[in-house]
């Protein structure tokens, strides 16, 4: 039976988690009110601590994780307890600062954590979400099979095309070698097509956009139309035939590469950000000892 993440054991990190927070609420109510609320206090540092020790645990398993060879049951642990503990420390941290905001290295360090906390959010929504999307859009196959099968077809189209005239055989040879899935990072969040053909009478010389492998599919549909029939429709026909072919596997291909690089994209945010947030604790932690 299948079992989610945040219900891992039970939902033991979800009890630690709210242990740690009706800790820290107890604690901050027990804060004398003629005394301010801040983080300079015994009331704050020991809220601080306690959320420094959580970030760190939070930290050690991060890389712990990345480092050694993990079991599906690790990694289910790993994630429930980024999630609730690290979802404790929006409380754990607010009460850290008894509300005091400013423009110092304080405010930046709890500022970080928030950015970290809610890139992590987004990291739940991503595994939770695109693993189903991805397995649904491959139908049961690897992209490797896919690969296999989009080669099978650009030999195919070579050997068809080989018969074609010139014009229509350098269209398509181009259409083949200029096809591109994704040029950037940018390119491949945005599901941009980067494809280009050099189609005949396209309004100028040099190569076209040729998103989808839709303009040579065109032109060649355009071709078979005008045909006057014989061979060279049987020709034209076939291509267009395994163009369409080889359009559906790239489609199928090209989400399934957009789809992987949108779960990567949030360790683009917040791995960087964890280590800004640990540079900032540092300043804070240095500040408070040295100058508080």
């Amino acid at each position: 039976m299948y079992q989610s993440f945040l219900s891992y054991a039970r939902a033991r990190y979800f009890w630690v988690a709210l242990f740690l927070v009706v800790i820290s609420v107890v604690i901050y109510s027990m804060q004398s009110s003629v005394t301010p609320r801040n983080g300079g206090t015994w009331l704050g540092f020991t809220l601080g601590t306690i959320g420094l020790l959580v970030i760190g645990w939070l930290t050690y398993f991060g890389v712990r994780k990345r480092r050694y060879r993990a079991s599906k049951t690790q990694v289910e642990g790993w994630l429930s307890a980024h999630v609730y503990l690290g979802s404790s420390l929006l409380i754990l941290a607010t009460l850290h600062t008894g509300g005091e905001i400013g423009w110092n290295i304080h405010t930046a360090a709890y500022v970080l954590m928030i950015l970290v906390i809610f890139s992590g959010f987004y990291g739940v929504y991503v595994y939770r979400r695109y693993p189903m999307v991805i397995a649904q859009n491959r139908g049961g196959q690897s992209r490797e099979m896919y690969l296999q099968q989009l080669a099978a077809v650009d030999t195919d189209l070579r050997r068809t095309v080989g018969a074609a005239g010139p014009r229509v055989r350098d269209a398509v040879l181009s259409a083949i070698d200029r096809t591109a899935i994704g040029a950037g990072s940018i390119d491949l969040l945005r599901g941009r097509d980067l494809s280009l053909a050099e189609i005949p009478d396209a309004g100028g010389a040099g190569p076209k956009p040729n998103p989808g492998q839709t303009r040579i599919i065109a032109y060649l549909s355009e071709q078979l139309a005008s045909s006057p029939g014989g061979k060279d429709a049987e020709i034209l026909q076939n291509l267009v035939n395994q163009y369409a072919r080889r359009k559906a596997l790239l489609d199928v291909i090209a989400r399934d590469v957009r789809l992987q690089w949108k779960m990567r994209f949030w360790l683009f945010l917040h791995v960087p950000l964890t280590f800004a947030l640990w540079g900032a604790l540092l300043g804070h932690a240095l500040s408070v000892f040295f100058y508080w």
